[in-house]
């Protein structure tokens, strides 16, 4: 019985990287097929001198690029869970403004009304 071939992520040997099924089928047909995890696009600004504080989890929340601008950083993230990315905003919130989208601003005002409906 023909086993299907396997290719690691990350080998750029020519040889491998055209590798097909017993059959003839290449792995790219299957690949494409997979199905793709959901992104949500988050620009944040963060103060400047407070930027240096997110660097260590960042890359947890999707961190694609940072643009240094006069008074803060802009942050662009794809977000693999816009609730455990609001959750993780929380904790910077009192230095950070949510650029987009609406929906992560909409989110987090829900979050915070529930909290302080807990807290009064």
């Amino acid at each position: 019985m023909n086993k299907p071939a396997v290719r690691s992520k990350g080998i750029s040997n020519p040889s491998v990287s055209s590798m097909s099924t017993a059959d003839g089928v290449p792995l790219e047909y299957f690949e494409a097929l997979a199905p793709k995890p959901l992104r949500f696009p988050v620009t944040i600004d963060v103060q400047a001198d407070k930027a240096r504080y997110l660097q260590e989890h960042k890359f947890s929340y999707g961190f694609v690029n940072e643009q240094p601008e006069k008074d803060h950083v802009r942050m662009f993230f794809e977000a693999p869970c816009l609730e455990a990315f609001s959750r993780w905003y929380i904790t910077f919130a009192d230095f950070a403004t949510i650029v987009e989208p609406t929906s992560l601003k909409r989110l987090l005002k829900q979050r915070l009304e529930a909290v302080h409906q807990e807290i009064s």
